[in-house]
Formats: C-alpha cells, structure tokens, sequence
C-alpha cells in the first residue's frame, strides 16, 4: 500500500508533526532527567584527572610524554591522549565551576539524541523517530558522565549521518566531513571507530554504483577515506594515540577490574541491549540484500558493546542511523509524508522549552558537586595536618582527587597505559586475601609510609590488623592510617 496512503493517519495529533518543536522537547527530556541527579555526572574520578591534566597543559602549554602524577609509575611513558578535550573540561571548570561541566555533558546529550531525531524525523514517521531517539538515550544515559567521551557522541552521529546522506545522494561524503576524524581524535581516543564504520559504507557506495561508474566511485571515496584515515592520526602524539586505544583493547589486566571495560551482563540494560540487537537483526533480515553492509556496522558495533560495556552508546547510534535508509526502503508504512510539515512553534514546543529553562535554572539552583565518595576532603586534610607527606596508599576511587589535590598516587584511572604490566594484578590479589602480609610486600616495594583509602575497603580492613600501622583519622567515607617508624 503507498505511503502516502497510510502516513498522514500515522502521522498522528498536530502536536507530533513539527520535528524541531519534538527535538525541543527531546532536549528537555535529557534536561529533566540530568536535573533529578546532577551530581551524578560529576561522580567519577577520572573528571578530577581530566581537568587537572588540562589545566597543566594550558599553564605550562606543553603536552606530557611521561607520567609525573604517580609515585609508583614516576617517568613511565604516559601520553595526555585526549589533550583538546581535556584543555575543553578545563576550560568550563575555571569559567563555570562545576555546573559547568555538568552543562557541557547535558549539551552533548541532548545535542546527539534530538540531532538523531531530527536527522530520523526526514525518513520516519515523527513518532517512530521519536522512539528510537528515546532509545538512543536510554542507551547513552549510563554514560553521561564529565569526561572526554562525551564530547564524542555528537561527531560519532554527525559522520555516520554525512556518511548514509551521501550514500543515499549517491555522492562522495564533503571533504570537511573528512577531517572530523582529526577533532574527533584530538578529543578522544575512540577516533578509529570512524574509519572502521566508515569502510562498509564506502564499500556499499561502490556497489551501488552503476558498472561504469564503480572505479569513480571507488577513487572518490577511497580518497575521502585516505584523508580521513591521515586526519585520525594528525595529533600531537601521531600514531601513539591510536596505539594506546588499540593497546587497551588488547589488555587483559586493567579491563578485567574497571567496570566500563568489562563485558556486558544481563542485568537491566543488558536486557535492554540484547533486545535492541535482536530488534536490529530483524530489521537487518527484512530489509533489502544491499543492508548486508550495514548490518556489518551493527554487528561490529553490537560485538563492541557485548565485550566493553561502555560502547552501549556506539551502538545505540550506529544502529539507529545505519539502519534508517534500509528500514525506510522496506517497509514504506513507516516513511515520513511527503507533504510539508507543520510550521511554527506549536503548544509542545512552548511547553517544552519552558520546562528546558527551568530544568536548567533547577540544575543551576542546585549547585552540583562531586559526591563524597570520591572527594575524601576530610581525610586529605588530616592527613596533611598531620604531616603525612611520602608516598601514599589509595584506593583508586580517589586516585583522581589526590591526582587533582597535587598528591602523586598510588593508581589512578590512567589505566589505559600506567598500572598494568602485572600490577592491578597483585593489587587485587593482596586485597582479596585475609591476610595483610602481601599487601604489606607491595607497600614495601614502593616505600609506602601512609594511606588514604575507603573506609569500609579492603585496604582498610587488612591494614588496621597490620602491625606497625594505626589509624590517624576515620571518617564514613575514608580512613588514614600511618606507618610507625
């Protein structure tokens, strides 16, 4: 049956036909849910790290190549990979404190789910659009944290979306679309994602073609591609910013006891995940043959996220995009009308964007911190009023704080290439044993004379039983204890 037919009916209440005013609404959807929690996107170590790194990077303006912010890893090779971004956190914690990087993190998920919307919102119908944008969300939402990844999500949906727009033009993807994998790889390391979801794309453009147009169109995109490829790796640390990715992807030590690296398990969003693969597969099997290229995306995409689980977000938008066109083709019930759509800025838009500024004034009003559980101020304190200065024992949940208070660590999140090589390890060894003898070999081996670790850790727990060390302050987040002698 035509589309025309069926799409007006499906089409539905006026208040769903003006796509900008819906993206309106989606952005005061994010806003509302960030609002309920804001600190939460400020709960995590690695954004202490971040902003330290780039307001180091900013004051001495030269990008580290060894590691000067541990004690234990002291000179290593450490890169500041994701430099431009982490200068960016810098840059809003100075001006606006830490809402403001709570703002930051909300503009680049509100920015990426209501851009999938509105860039869905020309194929589908408005509330299937809409649906799968609130999927999308669903997915991104756990990562919605103030670190560098975040800035990723807007150019991972803005190269997928100029790359399926050209290919539906039948066209070469615009030179300019070809140097955001060098932004992309100067704020994040995920920057070779690109390159690899870029290539089933390229080869689907290829055999689209018609006969005598297939070395054209192989040497216009292989030419997009090649520049592409050499913009991924224009950063200051060339190739070692993707050697580093590629290294972690490979470790088998720091991925093991991180909770993001780990494999997906079936618990609320596993079971949300597996269903939207299975959903994806079904759309992959009824749409046309040519969707074979597409459907090495989603699979590639979907391997990711089972085995990192922190890549829900890369395949929540690689499928929402690379299946559009074919899904669209195959079931024409589902197309957006071909007549114009509704103009202005209806009741839903007003609505929305009244409660988008008072999300935003709540947020404000609310004054969003860190949590406690990785801001030991009172125990820092301690343990500088009591002179403890020699290297220090942390848990790594306040590696990123210490790092940031100019304390060198014990481990910290840079995991990516410091604290491995066997030393999480026997970290986690010695913590999970009754007996304090090896943690103490390890204290040993590093001339650890002091600790500041969670109150209710293991740390704590064997080094109280440890003769030779007491307690110097307690506290419901953290305890200090110190070496006697």
């Amino acid at each position: 049956m035509a589309s025309d037919a069926l799409s007006p009916a499906l089409r539905g209440p006026t208040l769903l036909r003006r796509p900008l005013e819906v993206g309106v609404f989606l952005a005061a959807l994010v806003t509302v849910a960030v609002a309920r929690a804001p600190s939460t996107v400020l709960d995590d170590p690695d954004t202490h790290w971040h902003v330290r790194i780039g307001r180091d990077i900013l004051a001495s303006g030269v990008l580290p190549r060894v590691d000067s912010y541990s004690h234990t890893f002291a000179g290593e090779r450490w890169i500041a990979k994701e430099w431009l971004a982490q200068i960016v956190l810098a840059l809003v914690h100075d001006a606006a404190g830490p809402t403001g990087l709570v703002f930051l993190t909300l503009a680049c998920l509100a920015g990426t789910v209501a851009g999938i919307f509105l860039w869905l919102a020309r194929r589908f119908d408005t509330r299937l659009a809409l649906v799968v944008a609130v999927l999308v969300l669903l997915f991104l939402q756990p990562q919605a944290l103030a670190r560098p990844h975040i800035l990723a999500y807007p150019l991972l949906a803005l190269w997928l979306g100029g790359l399926v727009d050209a290919l539906r033009a039948g066209r070469t993807p615009p030179l300019a679309l070809a140097l955001l994998p060098g932004l992309w790889a100067n704020l994040h390391a995920s920057a070779p994602i690109a390159l690899a979801f870029a290539v089933p794309l390229g080869l689907e453009a290829v055999l689209r073609a018609a006969p005598a147009a297939r070395t054209r169109t192989a040497m216009t995109w292989g030419a997009f591609g090649l520049v592409a490829l050499l913009a991924a790796f224009a950063t200051p640390y060339g190739l070692g910013t993707a050697g580093v990715a590629a290294a972690l992807l490979n470790d088998r030590e720091a991925t093991l006891y991180i909770q993001e690296w780990r494999r997906m398990s079936l618990d609320g969003f596993g079971f949300l995940a597996l269903a939207t693969g299975l959903l994806a597969a079904a759309a992959v099997a009824c749409a046309p043959r040519a969707a074979v290229w597409r459907a090495a995306i989603v699979l590639l995409a979907g391997i990711m996220m089972v085995t990192h689980v922190r890549f829900m977000g890369h395949f929540a938008v690689a499928a929402a995009i690379v299946l559009a066109d074919p899904v669209a083709e195959r079931f024409a019930a589902l197309r957006a009308a071909g007549g114009p759509e509704a103009r202005g800025f209806g009741r839903l838009g007003g609505v929305a964007l009244a409660v988008l500024l008072a999300a935003l004034v709540a947020i404000t009003a609310s004054r969003p911190a860190p949590g406690a559980a990785i801001t030991p101020e009172r125990a820092l304190a301690a343990a500088r009023e009591a002179g403890l200065a020699r290297p220090v024992l942390n848990d790594y949940n306040f590696g990123g704080f210490l790092l940031a208070r100019g304390v060198p660590t014990f481990i910290d999140g840079r995991t990516d290439q410091l604290f491995v090589g066997g030393f999480m390890h026997a970290l986690e060894r010695a913590l999970s044993e009754q007996q304090p003898d090896a943690l103490l070999a390890i204290l040993a081996r590093h001339d650890v004379t002091w600790a500041l670790v969670e109150t209710d850790g293991s740390a704590a727990r064997l080094l109280r039983r440890s003769p030779g060390w007491r307690v110097i302050h307690e506290d419901p987040v953290a305890t200090v204890l110190a070496r006697e002698g």
